[in-house]
């Protein structure tokens, strides 16, 4: 398997058109017409109207023809983190599990308080909801690191909790 192939799979399996850099966009079948993606950083794209916006672009538009979706979550997540020097040395799984254990006692914090919900304060998102998402955030950046795809391990995991018994056979918690 070549690298274009290789990355056709990985475009199929997030649910993505194609690719997209600042000056052009292509599709799986028409893919990397221009030569290297990595020379123009291109990213996951969906195809809307008769162009190629980037896969996690938050628009109205986008979100009626491809709602955000775990994989590109994960992808976004993953790149902003490696942008602001996250992953410029390497961590720990020991580490990233005290970070997200961090953002979970935020959020047990934040409720304490009875800031439940998510709010923005001095343009910064701020409550319990929010620091939820940092865990997911947390959680998405570590899988894109491994190259694990999350959104098939939540759906594989969530198909096998629906074969189980009521409270997993009467656990208490």
């Amino acid at each position: 398997m070549n690298i274009k192939n290789m990355i056709i799979e990985q475009l199929r399996c997030i649910g993505a058109d194609g690719l997209c850099g600042e000056e052009c966009g292509c599709g799986i079948d028409d893919l990397m017409p221009c030569g290297d993606p990595h020379e123009r950083e291109c990213v996951a794209a969906c195809k809307v109207g008769n162009e190629y916006r980037p896969f996690y672009e938050p628009k109205e538009e986008m979100e009626e023809l491809h709602p955000m979706r775990i994989s590109a979550l994960q992808i976004r997540a993953h790149d902003i983190a490696r942008s602001k020097g996250w992953w410029d040395e390497e961590r720990t799984f020991l580490e990233i599990c005290a970070l997200i254990h961090s953002e979970v006692s935020e959020a047990v914090e934040w409720w304490r308080n009875c800031e439940h919900d998510g709010d923005i304060v001095e343009g910064k998102p701020e409550g319990t909801a929010v620091e939820l998402a940092d865990v997911i955030i947390r959680v998405l950046d570590y899988a894109g690191k491994r190259g694990w795809n999350m959104e098939r391990i939540i759906d594989a995991k969530m198909r096998y909790n629906e074969t189980r018994e009521h409270k997993h056979g009467g656990k208490r918690a």
